[in-house]
């Protein structure tokens, strides 16, 4: 499984808050993200995957309220790449957020020291005769 170089590929998961803890040493870490170290430029195949993750992930239908099968998706994908997922209820919403981090860290009993945050849903279009020229 390719190794994902970039945090923005990350940040298109919706990761919940974790307490700081002891951190653990980076070597003591094996985590398929990367040393600060590695190359920033992703070869063909990683821009290829990257790619192929975010038309999967655009693909599911994620109407705020109605996004259990993408939030399923993101932790069966973050589980295959060997992070642990915890999937925490969104209040009695039948969704959940997912929670993950490197299964190393909680093998040694130690929280990520960075989290990345975002949402899963997306909001309905309003029109689709909108037209955007401007930012705001």
């Amino acid at each position: 499984m390719v190794v994902i170089k970039s945090l923005a590929a990350l940040a298109s998961f919706g990761l919940s808050i974790a307490a700081p803890q002891a951190s653990v040493s980076s070597s003591a870490v094996s985590s398929p993200i990367p040393s600060a170290s590695s190359s920033a430029t992703l070869t063909t195949e990683e821009t290829e995957d990257l790619y192929s993750l975010h038309e999967e992930l655009v693909n599911i239908p994620s109407i705020s309220g109605d996004e259990v099968e993408c939030a399923e998706f993101i932790s069966k994908y973050l589980s295959d790449l060997g992070y642990y997922v915890e999937e925490i209820p969104a209040g009695d919403t039948g969704t959940f957020n997912v929670f993950a981090y490197p299964q190393e860290l909680k093998d040694e009993g130690a929280w990520p020291e960075v989290l990345i945050t975002s949402h899963i849903d997306t909001v309905r279009m309003m029109s689709s005769n909108t037209r955007f020229t401007s930012n705001l």
